[in-house]
């Protein structure tokens, strides 16, 4: 994987424990963020073919296993991050979990 050119203007950290309901709080910040985007195309004016309006939210999760000998275990969310776009074009990186601090922000292409 190689890293993205960074436009990245601002980055929020939150570093609270996501603990068990990770998923839930993940997709909480994934849905709100996808909504206000989908708002400020709304507003942009750009049409649609359709009676949707497509928005893509970049994710990207630190994760750790437990070593259990040769296997592993548990897992621990280290942090979740979201990049959303802000109005001046420049992205921003929202970091959620008890390592947000030092989660890497910058883009990841595939």
């Amino acid at each position: 994987m190689a890293k993205a050119q960074s436009r990245i203007r601002k980055r929020v950290l939150n570093t609270k424990s996501l603990g068990r309901n990770w998923g839930k709080i993940l997709q909480d910040m994934v849905t709100k963020e996808a909504a206000a985007q989908a708002r400020a195309v709304l507003k942009s004016g750009n049409q649609f073919p359709k009676d949707e309006v497509e928005v893509r939210i970049p994710v990207s999760l630190h994760l750790a296993f437990a070593r259990r000998g040769t296997g592993i275990g548990g897992d621990r969310v280290l942090c979740a991050c979201i990049f959303k776009e802000s109005s001046d074009g420049s992205s921003v990186c929202i970091c959620k979990g008890p390592d947000a601090a030092s989660c890497d922000c910058e883009p990841v292409v595939v």
